[in-house]
Parts: structure tokens; C-alpha cells; sequence
């Protein structure tokens, strides 16, 4: 029960009542306790203004782990593409170096295996004999620039030691060699 002292201050109180009766059963009197719980109530009051304070942070906290979940699934979704972005450019390189392989340097080889098998099954003279070595010499030439241009692509020396300008340069100088078309590097216009 809400009561107020002669001083007008506010006391939160429980009362309790009992009855006395005398010999007969009659009530002749009632017997009052009040008890001051104000300490009490004041702490309950306490108490639910912390829980709404707590329920409040745990509204937010949750909502603040909700939104970090979603970006962490939205940075997963990029990385899961980039790996999967990753993994197509490796197979196209490997399907890139099988061609080149295939239908460059096999094809060299086997043009140099079946000049090698006629010289041998047709009798030539020494000066035509001398001549087709030569020409196979050169041909195993091209086929061994060919396999390192190839090779060169797959690790560029100039990049792992350090020198990022020359492995540019050089990688653009092979690959106009090995495709037969114009490319050049240009460090000026390189952004650092």
C-alpha cells in the first residue's frame, strides 16, 4: 500500500490484520501490523527498470549481430566468386597452355619426326643430306623457343625475384612472340 508520513513523504507499506475475539467469538478489536517495505519496492523498481534496460541492449546487440551476419554472407557470396572466378581462369590457362602445347610444339616435333624418318628411308646425298639437317636444326631451334616462351609464361623469373617492370616487359615481349602479334609494356603508365 502506497502511504504518506506526516511529512508528506511517500512509504510503500504491507499491512496485516487479525482479528480478536473474545470468549464468545464476538470481534472486539482488530489487530494491525504495518511493516515499511518502501527499501523493498524501491529495489523492484530498480530491478525492472535494469531488466528493460537489458532487454532494450539485447534488442540492439542483436540486431547489430544480425546486420554483421549479413555482411559476413555477403563477403562469403564475393569470395565464394572470386574462388570460383579463380578456379575458371586457372582451367582456361590449363586449356590455353594444352592448345599451345598441342598445336605448337607437338606439331613441330612431329614435323621434325617425320623429317627425320624420311632422311632416313630415302638415300640422299651428303650435300642434300647436310641441308635437311640443317633445317631440322632449326626447326628444333624454334620448337625449343617455342617450349620456353611457354614455360617463361607459366613463371616469370623477373616476378619472383622482385622486379615487376621487367617480368612486364617480358611477358609482353613473349607474347608477341609466341602469337605473332604487337604488344608492348609501357612502365609509365603502370599505377603503383
Amino acid at each position: 500500500v502506497r502511504c504518506f508520513r506526516m511529512d508528506g513523504s511517500l512509504v510503500f507499506c504491507e499491512w496485516c490484520h487479525c482479528s480478536l475475539l473474545d470468549d464468545s467469538g464476538k470481534c472486539c478489536s482488530i489487530l494491525s501490523f504495518v511493516l515499511d517495505v518502501s527499501a523493498r519496492e524501491k529495489a523492484e523498481q530498480e530491478l525492472h527498470k535494469l531488466n528493460a534496460q537489458l532487454d532494450l541492449r539485447i534488442l540492439e546487440r542483436t540486431a547489430s549481430l544480425r546486420r554483421t551476419n549479413e555482411e559476413l554472407q555477403k563477403e562469403i557470396l564475393v569470395r565464394k566468386k572470386l574462388e570460383d572466378d579463380i578456379i575458371k581462369i586457372s582451367e582456361h590457362e590449363q586449356q590455353r597452355i594444352g592448345r599451345d602445347l598441342h598445336d605448337g610444339i607437338c606439331q613441330e616435333m612431329a614435323g621434325i619426326n617425320f623429317s627425320l624418318e624420311a632422311m632416313a628411308r630415302n638415300g640422299h646425298s651428303e650435300s642434300s643430306r647436310k641441308d635437311d639437317l640443317l633445317k631440322i636444326a632449326g626447326t628444333v631451334r624454334d620448337s625449343i623457343e617455342h617450349v620456353r616462351l611457354v614455360s617463361r609464361g607459366l613463371a616469370l623469373t623477373e616476378l619472383e625475384a622482385g622486379n615487376f617492370h621487367s617480368a612486364l616487359s617480358e611477358l609482353a615481349r613473349n607474347t608477341g612472340t609466341l602469337f605473332g602479334i604487337s604488344c608492348k609494356f609501357s612502365p609509365s603508365r603502370v599505377i603503383a
